[in-house]
């Protein structure tokens, strides 16, 4: 069972060192910032986001039209059948009948008309105010997206960067163990230790052999996940330069500070904001609907015959005329009304999830500040964890090269040294996600 354990081991070993060289070659450094960018150019949800900007600026081009005067024009060809009278007269004292009007077969008809709005009630105005709060609420949308991809990447990053940095740990484990493995078979053979420290170093390298096998496994993975993000291929392998675990002014700012800046300019409140807007320019518009609408009108006709010239029905005759126009609904069943309470109802709802988003990202703000702060403390602990164990299995080595110590204190100095080293490798990554997450609370992308 054992032996079918290390031949496992030693297959997902050679496994993943064939794998990894033979795309070494196209192995591709990159920082965070760069990864970033990548994931915004190539994110769809992103670009859904930047759709729905677009249709909100044509609505408002469309609620801008409405101040321009609409002009429409017709022709159309009409025959009659042949057997329809035309109006005639007859004049005593003569035979024949004289036509009044007559039938015209064959009809033509072109006109085009023309209508400018000068009093809509103020509506056209409310429509406009509308559609361009709906469009800075689409555009924060934007700018939420992208601060959500800003988070994704940094996750999938820095999960990479704790997985390399595990493996890294587990194959300096590795070699520190098989160096101790080959002294004590040295010693075994000179009859200075017994099998049994033999066994248990061997064992431990098995161990660490399957740790080093999972640690690739999860490097894979997170690969993969940011392969994904940035729109490289899912196997390519990825060299990360960046180190840096702060992200500048974010620590800096003090809590008030960091919640005034969330409130003032966090994307999500705007667009809540502008949507609460736009529906305050509803009310105004539903409450307007009982004025009456005036525009100026005028046509012109060009047709045969032309129903103006009476006496001229087989000539082609053009006319215009111009007038003003006022519409007014006086009842409607109470339409209107029953609009005008929707649209408060619908500016309630709205003020109360902006309410409620104000105060989510209050606390969201709070919990990520002092996650940070925990996840800062969390790296200076675990680097100084790291030198205490490092100091702890160079002591216990030279222990035994002397014959103070045992194999298995050096081995379980070894076990402390790695798990000292892997935890370290999680609280920086813990640290720069922290970071993140405070980024991301506060609706920013850098």
């Amino acid at each position: 069972m054992v032996r079918l354990l290390h031949v496992a081991v030693l297959l997902g070993m050679v496994w993943g060192l064939v794998a990894d060289r033979a795309s070494a070659q196209e192995a591709r450094s990159i920082t965070l910032d760069e990864s970033i960018e990548r994931a915004l150019e190539e994110h769809g949800m992103l670009e859904s986001a930047r759709a729905d900007a677009d249709e909100a600026l044509a609505r408002q081009r469309h609620a801008r039209s409405g101040w321009w005067p609409s002009i429409r024009g017709q022709a159309h060809y009409l025959r009659l059948s042949d057997n329809i009278p035309s109006f005639e007269g007859e004049i005593p004292g003569f035979d024949e009948p004289f036509p009044i009007s007559p039938v015209e077969i064959n009809q033509f008809h072109t006109e085009i008309a023309i209508e400018q709005p000068i009093f809509t009630g103020f509506r056209r105005s409310g429509e406009r105010q509308a559609a361009a709060r709906r469009v800075e609420a689409t555009e924060e949308n934007v700018e939420q997206q992208r601060a959500a991809v800003a988070l994704d990447v940094r996750r999938a990053y820095w999960d990479l960067k704790q997985a390399q940095q595990r493996r890294e740990a587990v194959e300096k484990a590795l070699e520190h163990v098989e160096a101790h493995l080959e002294d004590v078979r040295n010693r075994r053979e000179a009859g200075a230790t017994l099998e049994s420290h033999v066994l248990a170093a061997e064992t431990r390298r098995s161990e660490v052999r399957l740790d080093r096998v999972e640690a690739e496994n999860a490097v894979r993975a997170a690969r993969t996940e940011l392969n994904q993000l940035i729109g490289e291929p899912r196997d390519r392998l990825l060299h990360l330069e960046s180190d840096e675990t702060g992200e500048g002014d974010v620590l800096d700012a003090p809590l008030d500070e960091q919640r005034a800046t969330a409130r003032n300019d966090h994307p999500r409140l705007n667009a809540l904001r502008g949507r609460a807007a736009a529906l305050d320019a509803e009310v105004g518009i539903a409450s307007r609907q009982w004025m009456p609408d005036v525009a100026l009108t005028g046509r012109y006709l060009f047709a045969r015959p032309n129903p103006n010239f009476i006496f001229e029905r087989d000539q082609f005759r053009g006319s215009w005329e111009a007038g003003v126009t006022m519409r007014w609904t006086l009842w409607d069943g109470g339409r209107r009304s029953a609009d005008a309470d929707a649209a408060r109802a619908r500016l309630r709802s709205a003020e109360a999830r902006l309410d409620h988003m104000e105060r989510r990202i209050d606390q969201s703000v709070e919990r990520h500040h002092l996650a940070v702060e925990g996840a800062r403390e969390a790296v200076e602990v675990a680097t100084q964890a790291v030198r205490q164990a490092e100091a702890s299995f160079n002591m216990a080595e030279e222990q035994f090269e002397e014959g103070a110590a045992l194999s298995a204190d050096v081995l379980e100095a070894e076990s402390a040294l790695r798990s000292a080293e892997l935890r370290r490798a999680e609280a920086r990554a813990n640290y720069a996600i922290a970071q993140a997450e405070l980024l991301h609370a506060l609706g920013r992308v850098w």
